[in-house]
């Protein structure tokens, strides 16, 4: 078990983390959405050349 310091600056160092690290967490957040929209939001066709190339051996 922890020991409490009791003191300010430790409490706003812990909440200067919280702060930090949800802004952080949000960004990914919206970041990923946005990226999983792309992936998987439309479908794409797939495209069939005009020539298609066989090796021969």
């Amino acid at each position: 078990v922890g020991v409490l310091s009791g003191s300010i600056q430790t409490g706003a160092n812990g909440l200067a983390a919280v702060v930090l690290s949800s802004a952080i967490s949000a960004l990914f957040a919206w970041r990923l959405g946005e990226r999983l929209q792309v992936v998987f939001g439309e479908t794409q066709e797939d495209v069939v050349p005009a020539r298609r190339w066989v090796a021969v051996a």
